[in-house]
């Protein structure tokens, strides 16, 4: 008997390529919902009903504004159309990057680590303990500095300018200084130019291994396993996006596999055709405005609450004031 199938529609907001320490866009959302089409395309009519914007493709900044509140409202409220039906999964990208410098120089490189296959979280929580104790022990710009050297590294194609920014990254690791943990880790960190100088062989010589800079990777991994956790085989219908690629898609698949899960389908569909893509779009734009007014301190407390339901326990995530975030509180747990 063939496994039951369940299609769901996907797209994210705050890509910012390889510049994941972009400081206007530390948020990276990716949502996923069920609604049929015929849903979803009401859904969109409705939107573009009530707002006086009605030339191109509606988008969750006009569903922020204050006029269109009691649609968000109806939209993502306890009687609306996608309560119980959608998926968010958050990423902090400086506490991403935090978490790709801990596993490429003192663990097991992957995107296990701080996701629901995750075995050994102590990557994940020396993570978040660098991401939230760094900027005060080392200096915020010196800190991310660090991590936007990482970068560089991570992105450099040819050999000699790989050997440049790697003498320049472990000089910036020379300069932090700072006593406990933190420090201790960076310590541990001077230590690992092995590591670091075989990097090009092992992106060339390991295929498993997928690119470290992707945050959707991880996003669409936690997806799968929301929607797949019945046992169901799962097909995302995604907006087009550079990262899923059919080798990528294949490495996904791999590490599903090696843990029991089923594997993922994905179909490339387009957003200004597809309404339950733009609904989709919708939900993750919103979810990253909402969240990253939170953060900055401005957020609206029924705004949080609405969005709330929505958010994945396994986020990439640092923030305690949002009580979803069950996968770092784990972490946090791990690391005591």
């Amino acid at each position: 008997m063939q496994a039951r199938i369940i299609e769901v529609a996907g797209d994210e907001s705050g890509f910012s390529g390889s510049n994941l320490i972009d400081p206007t866009t530390e948020v990276f959302t990716h949502a996923t919902h069920q609604l049929s089409p015929e849903v979803a395309q009401y859904c969109v009519d409705a939107a573009r009903a009530g707002s006086p914007y009605s030339v191109g493709e509606y988008k969750s900044n006009q569903l922020l504004r204050p006029k269109q509140r009691p649609l968000l409202d109806w939209l993502l409220g306890a009687t609306g159309p996608l309560y119980g039906k959608a998926h968010v999964h958050l990423t902090d990208k400086p506490l991403f990057m935090a978490n790709r410098l801990v596993e490429l120089f003192l663990g097991e490189a992957g995107y296990a680590s701080m996701t629901s296959l995750d075995q050994d979280p102590q990557s994940g929580a020396t993570a978040l303990m660098l991401h939230r104790q760094a900027p005060a022990a080392f200096g915020l710009d010196q800190w991310h500095g660090l991590l936007q050297t990482l970068i560089a590294v991570l992105r450099a194609k040819r050999r000699k300018q790989f050997d440049i920014l790697v003498d320049r990254f472990f000089h910036e690791v020379d300069v932090l200084q700072s006593p406990g943990v933190p420090g201790e880790v960076i310590r541990r960190l001077s230590q690992a130019r092995g590591r670091v100088d075989s990097l090009p062989a092992r992106f060339r010589d390991d295929r498993v291994l997928p690119p470290p800079l992707e945050p959707l990777i991880p996003a669409i991994i936690d997806a799968a396993l929301h929607w797949g956790a019945t046992g169901r085989s799962v097909v995302i219908d995604h907006d087009e996006q550079s990262a899923l690629t059919g080798h990528r898609l294949a490495q996904i698949n791999q590490l599903l596999l090696s843990h029991d899960c089923r594997p993922l389908t994905v179909r490339r569909v387009d957003s200004r055709t597809d309404p339950r893509i733009q609904v989709a779009d919708l939900l993750a734009g919103a979810a990253r405005r909402i969240i990253t007014a939170e953060l900055d301190g401005q957020g609206d407390p029924d705004l949080t609450a609405l969005i709330r339901p929505y958010l994945a326990p396994a986020s990439i995530w640092a923030d305690s004031r949002l009580t979803a975030n069950l996968g770092s509180q784990r972490a946090e747990e791990t690391l005591a």
